[in-house]
């Protein structure tokens, strides 16, 4: 095998705080990640379509050529916990790989993911019960998604049901090579939670990082500009390709991208929706409790002081 190929991986789940946890590992002297620009290649996840995602062996060998030195190499790709191939593919490339699963109130979740997919371009419909409305016609094919686009990345609650996703892992590794992070103890407790994880990882637990606040929620300035700097277009390949290394082209591109979709808080979930959602997802949660040995009745009936609205930026 490739000397430089990952060891350990962050499969998600998506807007659980993978992303800042890829920022602080990153930071750590003993782990290699890729650039940001390449930080979700979904190699393992073949059967999901989407034009950033990476198909070929040697690409994705490519990305972690400056981890030979580094004790562990990972990546985060916020499918792998949702794909249906990830789990199996990861597990051949590696039995002994180190799995870390990040998990979010689901309805918060599913939620945040929808305003990311808009932002981002990919979502047509800017209502949050309009998308979900359209779960199954996109799934049976009498509507169809965007172009390079798997209809199964638009199944919210689907993504939003964990405990079969989680499954799938711990029927192929073994429970001391799987890691889970809650959303809710990460933002309460960024560095015990990152200690944790370290200590998971094998390496150096007293390394202290900065936490900056990463992944808040944004809005987009132009669906158009946004949509193209997804799809990558022919002339806007030709327009980049002078720049060399490729995650230089890559780096320019997302700095567009994140020009383009400036921070903005979301609005809260409306109260009806919210309990519409909770209730689909109780009897998966209640699983997930079991899974997990972790009591997540707030998921189910939260506080009513709790603020709903899925905004949480990393660190608090």
């Amino acid at each position: 095998m490739n000397a430089a190929w990952p060891n350990f991986f962050i499969v998600g789940a998506p807007k659980a705080g993978t992303t800042a946890l890829y920022l602080y590992l990153k930071q750590h002297p003993s782990v290699f990640l890729p650039e940001p620009a390449m930080k979700e290649p979904h190699y393992f996840a073949p059967e999901l379509r989407h034009p950033t995602f990476v198909r070929s062996a040697g690409e994705y060998a490519a990305i972690f050529e400056g981890g030979r030195e580094r004790a562990r190499l990972g990546e985060a790709s916020v499918f792998y916990l949702f794909s249906k191939e990830a789990a199996r593919r990861i597990h051949e490339s590696d039995p002994h790989a180190r799995i870390i699963i990040m998990l979010r109130d689901p309805v918060d979740m599913i939620y945040a993911l929808h305003n990311e997919h808009f932002t981002n371009g990919i979502e047509k419909y800017r209502s949050f019960p309009d998308a979900l409305a359209a779960e199954e016609r996109r799934r049976s094919g009498g509507e169809q998604v965007g172009t390079g686009l798997s209809p199964e990345l638009f199944s919210y609650r689907a993504i939003g049901t964990y405990s079969p996703q989680v499954e799938r892992y711990r029927a192929l590794f073994h429970p001391g090579q799987i890691h889970y992070v809650f959303f809710e103890d990460f933002v309460k407790d960024t560095a015990g939670e990152y200690r944790r994880t370290l200590e998971f990882l094998d390496v150096d637990a007293s390394f202290q990082p900065a936490f900056p606040r990463v992944n808040e929620s944004r809005k987009v300035r132009s669906r158009t500009v946004q949509r193209l700097l997804l799809a990558r277009p022919k002339f806007l390949q030709k327009a980049v390709r002078c720049l060399s290394p490729t995650r230089l082209r890559h780096g320019l591109l997302n700095l567009a991208f994140r020009y383009n979709s400036p921070i903005a808080r979301r609005s809260p979930l409306a109260p009806e929706i919210h309990e519409e959602l909770r209730t689909h997802f109780a009897l998966d949660v209640r699983e997930l409790e079991r899974v997990t040995g972790r009591n997540l009745s707030r998921w189910i009936s939260p506080p009513q002081s709790q603020d709903r609205s899925p905004t949480a930026a990393l660190p608090p």
